[in-house]
């Protein structure tokens, strides 16, 4: 892990800047103004179960700005520091598939609630009735987070 003290950009969450690879780094340091907020997803803060017991946490998270400039639009991001997505390791794309389909469950259906908030076929319902979108992606070195996040919005 690296660590750079200092806010790089006014939307970034933390006055720290810390990142595994390049590829992180460049994705804190680009200001893109669809951004409203951003930050480095602490490890182990959002643990997402894999099916060999382990958990994985992706990288970042960001409230996006909507075409009309309202923050509705959650996106998730795995970076990883390969040029393709043939390049991932097994285990890296299959935690990545898990989590996509993690995430399009909770689009469709909600989360699992074991501490009785909501109940899992609710949440969905309540996302879409407050207007949030939950998102998922992964980036390789040859895509650019403002592309993705420009796709995001352009295409929902």
């Amino acid at each position: 892990m690296n660590a750079i003290k200092g806010t790089p950009v006014e939307n970034y969450l933390y006055d720290t800047i810390l990142f595994d690879s390049e590829i992180e780094k460049n994705n804190i340091l680009e200001n893109i103004s669809s951004v409203e907020v951003f930050g480095k997803i602490p490890k182990r803060t959002m643990q997402i179960p894999f099916i060999d017991g382990s958990t994985y946490s992706p990288d970042f998270m960001y409230v996006i700005k909507d075409k009309e400039g309202k923050s509705i639009i959650n996106l998730v991001v795995e970076s990883k520091g390969v040029k393709k997505k043939q390049d991932l390791r097994g285990t890296e794309e299959h935690k990545i598939e898990a989590t996509n389909k993690l995430f399009d469950m909770v689009k469709e259906t909600g989360t699992n609630n074991e501490y009785g908030q909501t109940k899992l076929e609710d949440i969905g319902k309540v996302f879409r009735n407050k207007g949030i979108s939950v998102s998922y992606t992964r980036q390789t070195n040859n895509e650019r987070i403002l592309d993705l996040i420009n796709d995001l919005i352009d295409n929902g």
